[in-house]
């Protein structure tokens, strides 16, 4: 089985492909030992293959660019507050995982056990070229615009690499679990289990994982007195270069109570690990011995780069000696990291109202510890003359992977059901909640964190996809039939049509407004370059009037201020909030009987029927002359497609 996608570019010609081909293998075997003793044994094994190339193969040098090696396309050039092109990568991954999972199933009493294991060993092999094409930000720091800089080739941050960037990694996993379903009386059932999960880092059979551990930091000179570790090389260094978390057990437990033959209370809590996957220590083939990354900061106002490739004195296959006046990229992971941590509970009471009407109110919630996260740790902070240095000399931008995330979620669910003897059905369901964290789920691997990199605690806030208010109602109808069953053009024409819909009101998400060089002399946003937040001055923040009259201007400008490289706003993160949406799908459906066991169904949907229009967030850079403008939609327009079934 595969798939292929592709990547959107503001200009044609540079989007990028991506493939993905998957195979799969289960086998199972399954062993009734007695009556009330059941075993089943399965195995497993799973190959995804992922390639990402790029349709510009266009020469850099044909350009007049210099470049110093032979890779197609355009390099990476991102311009703050108006867009980004160019090709970052190349890669290809190539994963195995093969699985035993046995499940032992015990029926004793009042009591139903199930015990078992699961192991789970992973083989990758990524590739990919990472920074060998270099990426030049233009922040607008010379002339107080990124495209204005762009044009004048004045850039205020390069990325440059040189390198292969291949790894052959494995993984392990060894998961242990027991659970009982006690049916403690007729109307009372408990379920009380746990978990224990030992997931072993990623570790490079070639022993190529570097990393950084900031506490063997002591002086430059060598590799080891500059904080660099090589997994399974290094003294008491393991080759994943972190060490296993073993203190991994989630116990869990339910219950499920009706007090009458109408009521119904159920509740739970339990603990849930998830396992850090391989793409993490992917992150260190950014390091020697595979890739070697610097970064390099130009002066405000500095002479046109001329699209240089930085890469003099970058040798992929040395580990890195860190001089007084190099400014090495290195990626590291936490040496002791926490497992990324999941408490979740809920409480429920459903109720049989007259009228055959299904009422349920629930408290659902959520609260994540030790989640995964990037930031970096070299960021340049004041000394006592107020000039910026990074605390590891000889590093620049050090990006360290470990578990400072927390995130909490509640909410209160309501849903309320009608279903009808001739099959139509209603379900109106309205969820109310709040999502705080401290970082933005912005990759599939981990979170990037936001904000300033020197107060943590200062960039939490609403989650980007907070959403505090959210009501759905569904149906689906059949249409009676005036003129009965009697000839047959009723029977084929007039009878057995049926209409439905789904239809949603929600809020809109969080977003904040930033400036390009609010806080760069820390590096910027949590030190990744970006633009950090901006002031609030006071005052509303918000236009009045509706959407669509505030289209042009949604924000109050006068209540924000730029604010310096020197610091970040004081605005905090995700305090504005976007419009909302709503929607309604709308669909027909005719089933005809042809003979006794074929039957053709015709079916006509309307996605957003009356063709209302959602808009996206708008635009929260304070630098940009489109300010509080918002310029799209975040849903299409209506959509009316047909469709026929032959069922036979």
């Amino acid at each position: 089985m595969g798939s292929t996608s592709f990547g959107a570019s503001p200009f044609p010609g540079m989007e990028s492909s991506n493939s993905r081909d998957k195979y799969d293998l289960a086998l199972s075997y399954t062993r009734m030992i007695s009556t009330r003793v059941i075993n089943e044994l399965r195995a497993g094994w799973d190959r995804s293959v992922s390639l990402q190339t790029n349709s510009d193969q266009t020469a850099p040098k044909t350009l007049g660019i210099p470049a110093t090696n032979d890779l197609l396309g355009f390099p990476r050039v991102s311009i703050s507050s108006y867009f980004n092109f160019g090709i970052t990568e190349t890669y290809r991954d190539n994963a195995h995982l093969y699985t035993l999972t046995d499940t032992l199933s015990w029926l004793k009493g009042k009591h139903s056990i199930k015990t078992g294991f699961e192991i789970r060993q992973g083989r990758i092999q990524p590739m990919s070229t990472l920074n060998q094409r270099p990426t030049w930000t233009f922040s607008g720091q010379s002339s107080g615009d990124g495209f204005a800089d762009f044009l004048l080739d004045v850039p205020s941050r390069g990325v440059y690499g040189a390198g292969a960037g291949i790894f052959n990694l494995h993984e392990m996993a060894y998961n242990f679990f027991v659970t009982d379903d006690f049916k403690v009386l007729r109307n009372l059932t408990l379920n009380v289990g746990v978990r224990y999960e030992l997931n072993i880092p990623p570790y490079d059979t070639q022993f190529n994982l570097v990393s950084f551990w900031p506490d063997r930091y002591t002086k430059l000179g060598t590799p080891e007195s500059a904080g660099i570790v090589v997994g399974g090389v290094s003294p008491d260094v393991p080759k994943s270069t972190a060490f296993t978390d073993k203190k991994t057990i989630a116990p869990r437990f339910g219950f499920a109570w009706s007090p009458n033959g109408r009521t119904v209370v159920r509740g739970g809590y339990g603990f849930y690990f998830d396992q850090r996957t391989s793409q993490v220590f992917q992150q260190l083939r950014s390091n020697p011995p595979i890739t070697v990354v610097q970064t390099q900061n130009f002066a405000i106002g500095g002479i046109p780069d001329g699209w240089i490739y930085r890469t003099q004195g970058l040798d992929p296959t040395a580990l890195p000696v860190a001089t007084p006046t190099s400014s090495f990229t290195l990626r590291a992971i936490e040496k002791d990291p926490k497992t990324d941590t999941a408490q979740q509970w809920n409480f429920d009471i459903q109720r049989d109202l007259p009228g055959g009407i299904v009422a349920q109110a629930a408290y659902v919630g959520t609260h994540g510890t030790h989640l995964f996260l990037q930031r970096n740790i070299n960021y340049p902070r004041p000394d006592s003359a107020g000039v910026f240095v990074r605390p590891y000399i000889g590093y620049g931008q050090m990006w360290y992977q470990g578990n400072n995330g927390n995130s909490i979620y509640h909410s209160g669910q309501f849903t309320v059901q009608k279903r009808f003897s001739d099959g139509a059905l209603f379900l109106a369901a309205y969820t109310i909640s709040k999502t705080i964290d401290d970082a933005a789920g912005t990759s599939r691997y981990y979170v990037n964190a936001s904000g300033d990199p020197d107060n943590f605690r200062k960039n939490r806030g609403l989650s980007t996809f907070d959403r505090p208010h959210r009501l759905s109602l569904s149906f689906n109808l059949p249409v009676p039939n005036p003129f009965g069953t009697n000839s047959a053009f009723s029977r084929q024409v007039l009878a057995n049509w049926e209409v439905s819909g789904v239809g949603l009101i929600q809020s809109g998400v969080p977003f904040s407004v930033t400036n390009s060089v609010s806080g760069q002399a820390w590096d910027g946003d949590i030190g990744s370059g970006g633009a950090g937040l901006a002031d609030y001055i006071g005052g509303p923040t918000d236009t009045s009037g509706s959407t669509k009259e505030r289209l042009s201007a949604y924000l109050v400008k006068t209540a924000f201020a730029a604010a310096p490289r020197t610091r970040f706003g004081t605005l905090g993160r995700s305090r504005l909030r976007g419009p909302g949406q709503a929607n309604l799908d709308f669909a027909v459906q005719k089933r005809f009987r042809l003979w006794e066991s074929v039957g053709l169904n015709f079916r006509t949907e309307f996605f957003n029927i009356f063709n209302q229009p959602n808009f996206s967030n708008p635009n929260g850079s304070f630098d940009a002359s489109a300010f509080g403008v918002i310029s799209s939609t975040n849903a299409n327009a209506r959509i009316i497609q047909f469709g026929l079934k032959l069922t036979y």
